[in-house]
């Protein structure tokens, strides 16, 4: 993959690396965050980033080329008045995929509980994820119990920006006419769950309700046919319920160089996500 995004500059003290989000984060790394801090003023709103890898794979530190690519998605959003947080989760098969999901919470009631002392709004939470990252985001905004679990409401969430997402409806006929999908899922899914029920458990439009947060969804028009049928599905299953979201296809994107396009290289996917933020930033009743 060719690095070409746009490279941004932040100074010393705007990033805050490694800081544990759990306790099982002083010994592991996949339990920490880095902060990315705008130079000025305070209260900002705040994005939570999580990356991608199939569950089974990736890092916030992950290089290609020498650069750090999320880093610089964390980096991007600092410099445009937004603070953010790029978190590590625990892998398959390291872990059960529900595990993950709770890392994902952790991370966030973390943020919540904590930006305040760093300069952020903890009333102005936002989660963004690519791939797999966008699953396990979309779990958390949208699962009421799991959120009361971890001391929070969907109200705690202000948005969700879902990138090139996977398995919104795992069991769904169009997705998997080919197999190719469904058989990509079951290699990640079943060495750690044998329990049958993943299929239904890890969908993640069962949770879709009125109350949710507005969603901002982008993929790519370069994508497998599965991928886009996914996000279709998830704007589709969000308008039925009522819930505030926009859809973009980015033409000729593939799926690895949509990462690309969320630190503001070309077709204005970073300028949308900071307008994003910046429109639901304020209180969700008055937007909806």
């Amino acid at each position: 993959m060719p690095i070409v995004y746009d490279s941004v500059h932040l100074e010393e003290g705007q990033e805050i690396k490694d800081l544990p989000y759990d306790t099982f984060g002083i010994e592991n790394p996949k339990g920490r965050l880095n902060l990315y801090l705008p130079a000025t003023g305070d209260s900002w709103p705040v994005v939570i980033f999580v990356h991608g890898g199939g569950w089974s794979s990736g890092d916030k530190d992950l290089k290609i080329g020498g650069k750090k690519v999320y880093l610089n998605i964390g980096r991007f959003f600092a410099a445009n008045g937004i603070a953010s947080a790029v978190i590590n989760y625990r892998l398959i098969p390291g872990v059960h995929w529900q595990t993950q999901i709770g890392d994902i919470a952790r991370a966030t009631r973390w943020v919540h509980e904590n930006i305040e002392s760093y300069g952020g709004d903890p009333d102005a939470l936002f989660l963004a994820g690519h791939s797999a990252g966008a699953h396990l985001i979309s779990h958390v905004a949208l699962n009421d119990e799991l959120l009361t679990a971890f001391n929070m409401t969907t109200g705690d969430i202000r948005g969700v920006i879902a990138v090139s997402g996977a398995a919104y409806r795992v069991e769904d006929d169009v997705t998997n006419q080919n197999g190719e999908m469904m058989s990509y899922l079951e290699k990640r899914f079943t060495v750690v769950d044998n329990s049958g029920r993943w299929v239904q458990d890890a969908s993640v439009l069962q949770f879709v309700d009125a109350d949710d947060p507005p969603f901002q969804i982008f993929v790519g028009g370069a994508e497998i046919p599965g991928l886009i049928r996914q996000s279709t599905l998830l704007k589709e299953t969000l308008d039925s319920a009522g819930v505030p979201n926009t859809f973009e296809l980015i033409s000729g994107r593939k799926h690895a160089r949509m990462i690309l396009l969320m630190s503001g290289n070309g077709n204005g996917v970073g300028e949308k996500m900071i307008q994003f933020v910046q429109d639901y930033a304020t209180d969700l009743d008055e937007q909806k």
